[in-house]
């Protein structure tokens, strides 16, 4: 990084850590801990929720992934693999899709990155139907459910994985 680059850098991460953690010591009048104990639980939640939403547009049930042939190719078209292997959540809910970016519109995204997130609620109106129409079902869920879905993923992929390294150890035997 150049001189400009380090400059911004440091410059921003000063303005940030007096803006979040110095000006509640200085003004607050909380002691220095439980500051300090709420900027953590800020950063940890806000980690949290990020990294839920975040596997959630791709990691839930439902959600298939295809398989490469025997030549190296995908069976499956551009457009079928994208809704095929990500998950909308609140699809057409502006709210949702302004709070979160459009990744709740996690389709739209993929098949239209170059529009912005603010229009994948209407475009999600004539896309699912298409879809629909033609025999393709999106991957929906609510924030919860997609949530719930993904913990259960995450169980069902432990539990094939540890019946599959028993397999293999008793075959090695």
């Amino acid at each position: 990084m150049g001189f400009q680059r380090h400059l911004s850098f440091w410059t921003q991460k000063v303005f940030y850590f007096s803006y979040i953690l110095l000006l509640p010591l200085l003004f607050s009048h909380q002691a220095w801990s439980i500051v300090f104990i709420g900027f953590l639980l800020m950063h940890l939640l806000q980690s949290l929720f990020l990294l839920l939403t975040f596997y959630m547009t791709h990691h839930v049930e439902g959600i298939l992934y295809p398989m490469v042939n025997t030549d190296g190719y995908v069976n499956t078209s551009w457009v079928v693999n994208q809704v095929k292997s990500s998950n909308d959540f609140h699809p057409f809910s502006e709210f949702v899709n302004y709070i979160l970016g459009g990744f709740n519109n996690h389709i739209a995204h993929h098949l239209f990155p170059h529009i912005h997130h603010i229009h994948y609620p209407k475009i999600n109106m004539i896309l699912y139907p298409i879809l629909i129409k033609n025999g393709i079902t999106p991957n929906q869920t609510s924030y919860w459910g997609g949530i719930r879905s993904h913990l259960r993923l995450l169980q069902k992929m432990g539990v094939e994985n540890y019946i599959n390294q028993n397999a293999l150890a008793l075959n090695l035997k």
